[in-house]
């Protein structure tokens, strides 16, 4: 997310606001910024979790399956590996849907445009850059949190399918 210099009319009446109201809205807006970014942290250590149990599911079934393949235990593997697939793609996807934005860009408020706004507008711009920041990264962590559901189910699901095909070999 790129930080456009100052223009007005600005939504925050920064002068009709009470400075430490803007610094205490500044601080849970930042707070809530930092929470945001834990929970993407958090779900992408649960997708990692899930892919590393997917594969290590699907690697022990390649061993503990015994040869001859009947017909229900190579429908159950295929079933089991193209669920595999679908996880890992859906992992995949949910480790990485778009960057997070994490803002302020340094580059946009070291100009003179910024820095020679008095302290109350230079705050009521940064507290709405910050909630353009959580319109964007609350959409984020839907959508790695929608891939991780997906991730969840079809791993719950070859899983299933792989013991079966185990206990009918």
């Amino acid at each position: 997310m790129t930080v456009t210099p100052p223009t007005p009319p600005i939504s925050i009446d920064h002068q009709a606001a009470d400075q430490k109201t803007l610094e205490l809205a500044y601080t849970e807006a930042r707070e809530t910024q930092d929470r945001l970014e834990r929970w993407a942290d958090a779900l992408d250590g649960k997708i990692v979790s899930l892919f590393t149990i997917g594969s290590a599911a699907l690697g022990a079934a390649a061993v503990f399956v015994e040869r001859p393949f009947s017909a229900g235990t190579l429908v159950l593997g295929w079933l089991g590996f193209a669920l595999w697939g679908i996880a890992t793609y859906s992992a995949l996807r949910g480790f990485n849907p778009k960057e997070f934005v994490f803002g302020p860009d340094i580059r946009a408020i070291v100009k003179p445009e910024w820095l020679n706004e008095p302290p109350a507008r230079y705050q009521a711009l940064r507290l709405e850059d910050l909630a353009a920041a959580y319109a964007e990264n609350r959409e984020t962590l839907t959508e790695k949190a929608e891939s991780l559901r997906l991730a969840v189910i079809c791993t719950t699901l070859e899983i299933a399918a792989l013991v079966v095909a185990a206990l009918l070999s």
